[in-house]
């Protein structure tokens, strides 16, 4: 099992370990109050189960609230229907909710714990690769709102993260890309040797490489909470990506996060090379790579610039009329609020829709 060392809560990767570690955890807090365990029916299906095996005394009798898997969960509507639940249940300001799923789960859980009473203590333990490397660390939590997302939310960590490598046992391959997504985001961001180590990433995970995942997004979030500087630069990939994402989700195409942030960083290492940020060479090295491993060009084909466009203007980060970016340039470096000019912008996502 790892132990990584983080500022005020606790965070465990590994097997059945981690899950046993986290009962004993249950245990020694919250024995004596209410524990509730956030699902979708997905996790519900096939990742409770792992729990009930173990017999893990302090979580089997837990009571479980359950959500329907995808985007459309991580609404006010929803939120609200867990806050009666929990208010029906007798959840109390000593009660833990414990968000056993992906990042949709991670998501929605922590903000309604981090606003439930004013806050109760929350748990991630996740059980997609995405969620294990991204959602479950750093304390963001929301919900979509106006086909937009997270455009309401809260910063609150958890009081600990349990990563099982047992439940990447459960998941499709899709699902794994959408995790690499943001690994490779990490690796971007901040290793000038990132082109070469893209290569010893793996179909079949490690546990190694989540927890150096895991350990960039740590030391970003830790220098910078609330997303005032350093941060921002974990957003690279995510301004075109969650405009992307929203556009095709709001048609009925099937994409996951992860896919969609790596469009973004596609379209945004393009942008990165018109200002005059990153290599030719660098930019095509790393577009070629995720050619290669990812089929992300049907979607491209599936978008429209002008809906896109539209979609950008909602992005939090914006100032003004023009659209912010964190931008990757040379690899290892992220220049964070880069503003530039709209025709700029619509000439580099004309070039990927076309």
């Amino acid at each position: 099992m790892i132990d990584l060392n983080n500022k005020g809560y606790t965070i465990k990767l590994g097997n059945d370990d981690v899950l046993i570690e986290l009962n004993q955890f249950v245990g020694d807090r919250y024995a004596d109050n209410n524990v509730f365990i956030l699902c979708d029916s997905n996790t519900t299906e096939h990742c409770l189960p792992k729990i009930d095996w173990l017999d893990l005394e302090h979580l089997k009798d837990a009571e479980v609230l359950e959500v329907e898997p995808g985007e459309g969960s991580k609404s006010i509507e929803i939120y609200y229907q867990l806050i009666e639940s929990l208010l029906e249940l007798g959840a109390n300001r000593k009660s833990v909710l414990i968000n056993l799923g992906g990042g949709i789960v991670s998501d929605l859980g922590g903000f309604v714990a981090s606003t439930f009473k004013r806050g109760i203590d929350f748990i991630n333990v996740p059980t997609t690769l995405l969620a294990m490397v991204d959602a479950s660390i750093g304390g963001k939590n929301g919900v979509n709102a106006g086909g937009v997302k997270n455009q309401i939310g809260t910063f609150s960590e958890p009081v600990g993260v349990f990563i099982s490598y047992v439940f990447l046992e459960t998941l499709p391959k899709k699902e794994i890309n959408s995790g690499f997504g943001e690994m490779i985001k990490h690796l971007l961001i901040s290793d000038k040797q990132a082109l070469s180590k893209l290569d010893q990433l793996h179909s079949i995970v490690k546990i190694d490489d989540i927890a150096k995942s895991v350990a960039i997004k740590l030391r970003i979030t830790q220098e910078d909470f609330t997303e005032s500087g350093a941060r921002k630069a974990l957003n690279y990939g995510h301004t075109f990506g969650h405009a992307v994402e929203s556009y095709l989700l709001s048609k009925g195409v099937s994409i996951t996060h992860g896919e969609a942030v790596l469009m973004g960083m596609l379209m945004e290492n393009q942008l990165s090379v018109e200002l005059g940020r990153m290599s030719q060479s660098e930019k095509q090295s790393t577009e070629n790579w995720v050619y290669a491993k990812f089929d992300l060009k049907s979607y491209f084909k599936q978008l429209e610039v002008a809906e896109v466009i539209r979609l950008l203007q909602f992005d939090k980060k914006n100032e003004g009329d023009l659209v912010s970016f964190s931008l990757v340039g040379p690899i290892g470096n992220c220049a964070i609020d880069v503003r530039p000019e709209k025709t700029i912008v619509e000439s580099v996502l004309s070039m990927f829709c076309n």
